[in-house]
């Protein structure tokens, strides 16, 4: 215990408290000066900050002294253990050997995917290309609905409202598109009849919205409508839907850049996956694994 406090004063030496009550890290030593001492092991400045970086500290983020003490604690710990077990000769014990080596195999997988990711960083020509040629995905639309519910709806039933079957819902939603055909107005009967209740009383209005935020089969009917368009009723989970859309938009390119660029990335990085997958040779006893799907795994999963 001794030995670990004088070490955290060693350390503690390092940085300085700013005004704020944040530590920053203030270089006091040369980076090959041994800041750490663990029994036989020694550490050095620059090996300890990457250490830092390894227990989840981000190279320049400010550390409280509270903080640093337990990153240190964890390091002593980690390494005093460690050369305990190899003073036991638990190193040469066959099942420690090849668990520290698949540990060692799964860091070494997390650094190469680190640095795939930081290669495959698309250009900006070919991430404006992205928006440029797939603005139906950025597209945005303000639309009102009007919902009639059916028995078996996720939506609670509202009072002195009928719980309909499914055939007499998609008939009331038909009476209303008429009404609505016959010059009545939109959002005076989603007051009267939506049985959406969080829309029902601002006329059906829900606020613009892109895609991914609604179910399919609502998305997929709201976004093929021109403005001022009214859709026939359309069935989800929730009932039926009558869609009226007031304006369609596009996203800002600003807005959505770093969106694209990360699948872009992420489909730069598939392929990768797939090629080393593809070179390297992978033999199965197909006895022992007789029940295994014929898949390949997830990148994903690697390193994890």
């Amino acid at each position: 215990m001794k030995r670990a406090k004088a070490v955290g004063i060693l350390l503690l030496g390092l940085f300085s408290t700013s005004t704020s009550g944040q530590d920053l890290p203030v270089q006091t030593v040369a980076d090959s000066a041994i800041v750490l001492s663990i029994g036989d092991e020694s550490v050095t400045r620059s090996e300890f900050e990457q250490l830092m970086k390894t227990l989840g500290v981000p190279t320049g983020q400010a550390v409280t002294p509270e903080r640093l003490r337990t990153l240190v604690d964890r390091i002593v710990q980690v390494k005093a253990f460690a050369q305990e077990a190899k003073r036991k000769s638990l190193d040469t014990d066959p099942v420690s050997r090849l668990e520290v080596q698949f540990r060692m195999q799964q860091v070494l997988a997390d650094v190469e995917l680190a640095d795939l990711v930081l290669s495959l960083s698309p250009t900006e020509e070919a991430i404006y290309r992205y928006y440029s040629q797939h603005q139906e995905e950025f597209t945005t639309i303000e639309a009102s609905h009007i919902l009639v519910r059916f028995g078996g709806s996720i939506l609670p039933l509202l009072p002195n409202r009928s719980d309909l079957t499914s055939e007499d819902a998609l008939a009331h939603a038909k009476s209303i598109r008429r009404r609505l055909a016959e010059g009545d107005e939109f959002a005076k009967i989603a007051r009267e009849e939506s049985d959406d209740s969080s829309t029902s009383s601002i006329g059906g209005q829900l606020g613009t919205f892109g895609h991914g935020r609604l179910s399919a089969e609502f998305e997929q009917g709201a976004f093929s409508l021109a403005v001022g368009e009214i859709s026939d009723p359309i069935r989800s989970q929730y009932g039926y839907h009558i869609i009226q859309v007031k304006r369609r938009g596009l996203r800002p390119f600003q807005e959505v850049r770093t969106q694209i660029e990360t699948q872009l990335r992420r489909q730069a990085l598939g392929v990768c996956h797939s090629e080393v997958m593809e070179r390297t040779k992978v033999v199965m006893d197909k006895t022992y694994f007789r029940d295994l799907p014929n898949r390949v795994p997830s990148i994903c999963g690697i390193g994890r």
